[in-house]
């Protein structure tokens, strides 16, 4: 009879231990997104549960969970990341999950200045856009002064150019951009990118000759040889759109001549920009216009 007792004792501590009733909870932390995030978990036991989670709030799925069931949380945005979001139950609730979700954010395409002019500065803008979202204005931060309502022009293929950057001087510029339709956020703000704006350092196209098909661009830029320069023809906004061409070099006192061929008949304009290091591009020339037979 004891050995009974003791059998019965054993099994319902044994049947309560593995029907204890475990939460799942975790919070959203405050990332830049500010939509709505549905979770869905799935259970090792074939339970499916949805929760719609707000930016940075806390949550909790209102299965019971069982010892050893396992679970599987994914998000309905795929810009957020999930951790700790799978797992197996042993002998206590699981308090932390963590759902952070961030907007896509812009990167720099490069910089459109033209001779001295530092109150004129466009930056054009890589940047994926959430569905059913437009942008129209941005905030640029410039060595962490903000400059905020600045007009934004979608120049399509992902790339949107924003207007008239202020900035104090010539020189190298820590900057970041966050892009917003009317004042709702539709990107995070970006990662720090470096900006050279110059002063006499901008790229002088002196002539342009067509021939056949072809076209010579000669000109200056600075002083120095082996600066790298790249070549933009038809560009959508003055310099900073599609590059045709480079990197092609100066030589002796800043000079280049950049021989292009393969292009179709017609007028084209160029363009040519400079880069002085890593990830610091200059201003860009003044438009220059041939027509190539």
């Amino acid at each position: 009879m004891l050995f009974l007792i003791v059998g019965l004792v054993v099994g319902m501590i044994v049947w309560f231990a593995q029907s204890s009733p475990y939460t799942l909870s975790g919070v959203r932390t405050d990332g830049d997104a500010q939509d709505p995030v549905t979770l869905t978990m799935t259970s090792t036991l074939g339970h499916v549960e949805t929760l719609t989670v707000l930016h940075g709030t806390s949550f909790t799925f209102k299965h019971n969970f069982k010892t050893n069931e396992g679970y599987a949380i994914t998000a309905s945005d795929t810009e957020c990341t999930i951790t700790n979001g799978s797992g197996t139950f042993t002998n206590a609730s699981i308090a932390n999950v963590v759902v952070e979700c961030n907007d896509p954010v812009p990167t720099l395409a490069c910089v459109n200045q033209t001779g001295v002019i530092y109150s004129t500065v466009d930056l054009l803008l890589n940047f994926t856009i959430d569905e059913g979202k437009t942008t129209d204005l941005a905030t640029i931060t410039v060595d962490g002064v903000a400059q905020t309502d600045l007009v934004v022009t979608d120049m399509t293929g992902g790339q949107y150019n924003v207007a008239d950057v202020v900035f104090p001087s010539h020189g190298v510029f820590t900057v970041s951009a966050q892009l917003y339709d009317g004042t709702s956020a539709v990107s995070g703000e970006s990662a720090d990118f470096t900006v050279f704006v110059s002063d006499q350092a901008v790229p002088v196209i002196t002539s342009v000759t067509p021939g056949s098909g072809t076209a010579d661009i000669v000109g200056t830029f600075g002083s120095d040889s082996g600066v790298e320069l790249f070549v933009t023809m038809d560009p959508d906004t003055a310099g900073c759109n599609v590059v045709a061409g480079g990197p092609y070099l100066t030589t002796a006192g800043g000079a280049y001549t950049i021989n292009l061929t393969g292009i179709e008949a017609g007028e084209h304009d160029f363009v040519v920009r400079g880069e002085t290091g890593a990830n610091e591009k200059t201003g860009s020339s003044l438009v220059d216009t041939a027509t190539v037979t």
